[in-house]
């Protein structure tokens, strides 16, 4: 995809960027211009006809000879009545034709002469524009010239034109000729000198309101330059970016560019590991590609992949189902269809159907391709199905489909290259071929080390270098000394043969079977010791291996444990705390004789026995992070209706709370303020009769906050009552809190008093967790009937 889009900027870039200097062939034939030429005047009209026949033959298709030199008869004539005329412009224009044609004929020097003429000739004008132009084109000339032995010089040419046109103030001719530099840094991998041109494209394009395809060019280019450094997050900066201007720039939009960006998104989330945002990305890019009835394969897989992996199996299987049922899928989206529902269905733990979908996609697959050509779905299809029963126990099933991996494996890339070799493993291991199981898993391992720790890759390479070299000297000196010793002998056989024939034939054949059998016993000997070596060195390296990751493995199992042990312990202590500051506000009321401070000191212990309630929550909690608002509400509800014996008084309670989770920061003004507002119910609303009090926490219909309602059907406030000008301190708390929490807050009074509050979700407030239905006991509700 991002091919396509450097072929057509560079399109554009050579059809655009050249304007000026040179020209599109002519419409009219060249009988037409013939009979023109005839009929002219030796005037400039003239010459534009000469040069629109040169052109002519110039861009022809091919490069035949009998064309070129055509080409030149016709743009040698315009030069020469540009000159008999003194029209130095004429003769400019044609001369970048001659250049070209120059070029066109394997004269480069003489064509890059011309250019230079022109060059030298606009410079002692002072028409910056026109040199730039000039510039542009011998740059692309280079280019053209089929060879790739003049990047430098193409470099120095595009430069130069930038350079120029910013003198000239033509901020995109500026922005083309960088681009052109860049592509050229792009090809030469100098990634660093590229990244600094990219930025300065992407700024100056931002800079002057340039949102086009040399923009999206720039960012397409960042992106694959932070892969290529493995910087996840910076990858996701350059596509929201572009994200963002596809959604604010008309003239920028496409639906095919917002597809790419959305996928880009999700792919990175997935590497990340952070599914739920890759499930609303993976969604966002298959709405719109059903939309552009585009093919939604790869849209789909990853939301399949998203979902999977948060455990949400039903969820997959109705988005898969749904799909097709909207866009029925064709012969070769049918095999990837069929792995989508192997996968769903492999995860739901029906290993039976998940087995039917694997095989109808493998017989898909060889229907469409019995020639085995399509690599890609060959290896798409095979990995999968073979995983599966890798995964399932089902390691006989699985190594027909290893095998037919294992035999084009050498076009695949590292990661599956590794993945292939553990689940071979599995298979040999699984079948008692275990030394082909370690083989395979240590082959695993290295390439496993290779993609993760590079610097652990290039010390192994280092030691094998030396192993080998090692072994190369070691064998150069056992050769040196067979040398000598063949020499010896040699000599003793020349003197033998000196002393008697039958000596030294009978010598020789001795010396001969000796000489085999010490050899071929070195020689085994030698591969039997490297093997065991080998054998022993790897072993080494992979129990090494083994128990450093066990290790590490243990130890942040301890630091998990021991971080958990401590905020439980924090959280004991600010509730140990807490129950002290109550122990103290019950001895000083033992003190107290006055009837508000009575009451002052009674409300301000339930407000610390509503904040050391959630700290207890937190401490019963395995982690200790969040509260369990339906269990609260529940355990306040109990204390306080012991505590005003709401029970004799014949008070009842009505809740209905979603599964709600806070976490402590916005628990406790939360509590405080359901703590203020049921006391006053308790204490105010009701007479002997008694009443209900109805409590409900729950999501509002837009998903962007939930609804605390208290609410009572008791005595309510007076008429004339005015929540702004009380100054009742339950009343001021209660509002203060809801400011804290940037809680939208009111005060009912309609047969009796609902105390009403409009909370924003938001990560810094809450985690929220959606129910599809309530806690619920008989009618689908709590009720606390105390009476």
């Amino acid at each position: 995809m991002p091919t396509f889009r450097i072929f057509l900027i560079s399109c554009v870039m050579l059809l655009t960027g050249t304007n000026g200097y040179t020209q599109t062939p002519p419409k009219n034939s060249v009988e037409q211009l013939v009979n023109s030429l005839d009929q002219s005047r030796p005037d400039s009209s003239r010459i534009d006809i000469l040069w629109h026949l040169g052109d002519h033959y110039l861009y022809l298709p091919g490069n035949a000879k009998e064309d070129i030199d055509s080409a030149f008869l016709y743009l040698n004539q315009a030069v020469k009545l540009s000159d008999q005329l003194q029209l130095p412009e004429w003769k400019n224009k044609v001369f970048i034709s001659l250049a070209t044609c120059y070029i066109e004929a394997g004269r480069l020097e003489t064509g890059k002469t011309f250019f230079k003429q022109i060059i030298a000739y606009y410079k002692k004008q002072g028409n910056s524009y026109q040199q730039a132009h000039t510039w542009l084109a011998l740059g692309d000339q280079l280019a053209n010239n089929g060879k790739n032995d003049h990047q430098q010089e193409r470099k120095d040419c595009y430069q130069k034109a930038a350079i120029l046109y910013k003198e000239a103030g033509d901020k995109k001719k500026y922005i083309q000729a960088m681009a052109r530099r860049t592509h050229i840094l792009l090809d030469e991998r100098k990634t660093d000198e590229a990244e600094k041109s990219l930025l300065n494209i992407r700024d100056e394009s931002k800079r002057n309101g340039y949102y086009n395809d040399l923009y999206g060019w720039a960012l397409d280019n960042l992106t694959t330059l932070a892969a290529s450094k493995g910087d996840f997050y910076q990858q996701l900066f350059y596509q929201f970016e572009n994200l963002d201007a596809l959604k604010k720039h008309k003239e920028y939009y496409t639906i095919n560019g917002e597809i790419l960006c959305y996928n880009r998104i999700t792919d990175l989330y997935l590497q990340l590991d952070e599914y739920d945002k890759a499930e609303i990305y993976a969604k966002k890019e298959l709405s719109l590609t059903i939309q552009a009835k585009g093919d939604y394969i790869y849209p789909l897989d990853n939301l399949i992949n998203a979902l999977l992996n948060q455990g949400k199996t039903a969820g997959a299987l109705t988005i898969l189902k749904r799909t097709i049922i909207s866009m029925p899928p064709d012969t070769r989206q049918s095999i990837d269809v069929n792995q989508f529902f192997g996968r769903v269905y492999a995860a739901m733990r029906k290993k039976n159907i998940a087995e039917r979908y694997f095989l109808r996609a493998v017989r898909g697959y060889r229907s469409m391709d019995p020639k085995y050509e399509n690599i890609d779905y060959f290896t798409a299809t095979y990995e999968t199905i073979a995983e599966f029963y890798v995964t399932t126990g089902q390691f006989h099933k699985a190594a027909p489909f290893l095998s037919g991996l294992e035999s084009i494996s050498k076009h695949f890339t590292k990661v599956q290259k590794s993945t292939l070799a553990l689940n071979k493993s599995k298979v040999d291991s699984a079948s008692g071929n275990y030394f082909s199981a370690l083989k395979h898993f240590q082959y695993h391992s290295h390439l496993k080390d290779t993609l993760f720790n590079i610097e652990k890759a290039s010390q192994l390479n280092h030691l094998e270098v030396s192993f080998e070299t090692k072994q190369k000297q070691n064998q150069i000196r056992l050769l040196d000394a067979q040398n000598k010793t063949n020499l010896a002998r040699a000599q003793k056989a020349d003197l033998a043969r000196n002393i008697t024939a039958v000596g030294i034939l009978v010598m020789l054949v001795i010396s001969g079977i000796t000489f085999n059998t010490i050899r071929n016993k070195i020689k085994s000997n030698r591969l039997l010791t490297a093997k065991n070596n080998e054998i022993d060195r790897q072993n080494s390296d992979l129990q090494l291996i083994v128990s450093e990751k066990e290790g590490l493995l243990r130890e942040k199992e301890v630091l998990l444990a021991d971080k958990d042990i401590l905020l439980r312990e924090v959280h004991h202590r600010v509730k140990n705390n807490l129950q002290i500051v109550m122990s103290l506000l019950s001895t000083q009321l033992e003190y107290l004789e006055n009837k508000e401070a009575l009451q002052a000191i009674e409300e301000s212990q339930q407000r610390v026995q509503a904040i050391a309630l959630i700290h207890s929550k937190l401490y019963k909690e395995k982690r200790g992070l969040s509260i369990d608002m339906n269990s609260y509400i529940m355990d306040m509800v109990e204390d306080l209706t012991n505590i005003f014996s709401a029970a004799t008084r014949r008070i009842r309670f009505k809740t209905e709370i979603d599964i709600i989770n806070l976490d402590v920061d916005f628990a406790v003004p939360v509590g405080l303020i359901l703590n203020e507002a049921i006391t006053n119910a308790i204490k105010y609303a009701f007479d002997e009769k008694g009443g209900e009090v109805r409590i409900s926490l729950t999501k509002s219909g837009d998903e962007q906050s939930f609804l605390l309602k208290i609410s009572d059907n008791g005595k309510g406030f007076p008429k004339d009552f005015d929540l702004d000008s009380v100054n009742s301190l339950g009343i001021v708390m209660m509002k203060g809190l809801s400011g804290q929490i940037r809680a939208e807050f009111k005060i009912i009074n309609d047969e009796g008093v609902t105390i009403w509050l409009k909370i924003p979700v938001g990560p810094q407030n809450h985690s929220f967790v959606k129910s599809n239905s309530y806690i619920t006991t008989e009618d689908q509700n709590i009720i606390l009937n105390y009476g």
